[in-house]
């Protein structure tokens, strides 16, 4: 009686197995279905800049690429003195983000360091905390 009792167990078990089966692997109704599109092949040629948006850079990314150019057009100390340690050079930088402003002062104090030329202290308000202060609350210093 002991053995009828498990075969019929297994035997249910075993039943159980295969309706689960059955029912994972039946296709589903219509309604239920998940239809997966396979991607359109395009011809649309991609010519955003990395961080997205139309082709040309914007704000921030076109200052800083202003600022680089300027320090490596700098070669010589008076150069350096003529393109970077000027009012407008200043006001550029006070437009960026702070993060990016900051930033900024490694080239420009690295290019100074090559040419033994003194950033003054109060330049870009590079000095100032705290360091995200509104952009209208900042001076320049030339």
């Amino acid at each position: 009686e002991r053995h009828e009792i498990m075969a019929r167990s297994s035997l249910l078990l075993l039943l159980a197995a295969l309706i689960g089966a059955a029912v994972a692997f039946a296709p589903m109704p219509a309604a239920r279905r998940v239809v997966v599109a396979a991607p359109a092949a395009s011809t649309v040629v991609m010519t955003k800049c990395a961080g997205g948006g139309d082709g040309d850079p914007k704000g921030d990314k076109k200052r800083r690429g202003k600022i680089k150019s300027l320090v490596a057009k700098a070669d010589s100390a008076e150069a350096f003195k003529a393109l970077i340690l000027t009012p407008t050079t200043e006001s550029l930088l006070l437009q960026m983000n702070w993060k990016k402003r900051m930033a900024m002062q490694y080239p420009i104090k690295r290019r100074a360091a090559e040419f033994n030329v003194q950033v003054p202290d109060s330049f870009a308000s590079w000095q100032i905390r705290p360091r995200c202060t509104a952009k209208h609350l900042l001076t320049t210093s030339m």
